[in-house]
């Protein structure tokens, strides 16, 4: 089995979706997340003494507004990489993640280093292509 096959089957099965909601649940739960929170609500009170009737206006181009202002802003870059670091890194996603490998794949020839490569390229080129992450 590929890395690409494996990655399929851990979407297949939710595995990344788990994940990512677990990884959600614990940022929003920790200080960084409470943080972040807050800055975001301050950003968008200045939005709204920018312009009183900016959420008056068409959803659309209120969204672009708002999510241009949010990725441009320090407050969003850093809890973002806090996030990537903290969660990346952690002992306990790595040992979910060889777990769940292993589950598809029994073979002690495929470790996590078999697999990450192809995630990065996979990865790197969605965003190349405009595509979302997984």
């Amino acid at each position: 089995m590929t890395p690409e096959e494996v990655v399929l089957q851990l979407k297949k099965k939710g595995t990344f979706d788990e994940l990512r909601k677990q990884a959600l649940q614990e940022f929003q739960a920790n200080e960084s997340g409470q943080t972040f929170i807050n800055d975001i609500q301050e950003i968008m009170q200045k939005l709204e003494a920018e312009d009183p009737a900016l959420f008056t206006k068409d959803k659309s181009h209120v969204h672009n507004i708002v999510l241009d202002r949010l990725e441009n802003h320090a407050v969003y870059n850093d809890a973002r990489q806090k996030m990537l670091d903290h969660y990346l890194h952690s002992e306990a996603v790595s040992t979910r993640i060889d777990k769940e490998i292993r589950a598809i794949v029994p073979d002690e020839t495929v470790t996590r280093r078999d697999v990450s490569p192809p995630r990065q390229r996979e990865r790197s080129s969605s965003k190349e292509s405009g595509e979302a992450d997984d």
